[in-house]
């Protein structure tokens, strides 16, 4: 996720706002003036991958063969495609975004994961 799709995200947790085109529009008026349409989808596609896809595991869903996704941290992800686990080119920006990834899949799988259950 880049600088600007993070300042759009966060205003929009600060005004309650879902991520829609004119939202995000409007975020990004405040952040940095007017915006292109490319600046506006590319947003858009950035927060729909953070709070309703996978966030940047979503790539390596397309890997042929893929069995496992391993993540250890912002800059430590692994996939297995049957040759065991090898690194992968896909980094997070920060610990947050990996605990909020993996609060959003254990909230889909019916769990809850937060500091005090780490898994429940």
């Amino acid at each position: 996720m880049t600088d600007l799709t993070e300042a759009v995200r966060r205003r929009l947790v600060v005004e309650a706002a879902e991520p829609t085109a004119e939202n995000v529009a409007a975020a990004l008026r405040a952040e940095q003036g007017l915006a292109d349409s490319h600046t506006v989808l590319r947003v858009i596609e950035d927060l729909r991958r953070e709070t309703t896809g996978f966030g940047a595991l979503e790539p390596l869903l397309e890997l042929i063969g893929l069995t496992d996704i391993v993540v250890n941290g912002a800059d430590a992800v692994y996939v297995d495609c049957g040759h065991g686990l090898e690194r992968a080119d896909v980094r997070f920006r920060d610990a947050e975004s990996v605990r909020r990834l993996a609060q959003r899949l254990a909230a889909l799988a019916g769990r809850r994961l937060d500091q005090s259950k780490p898994y429940n």
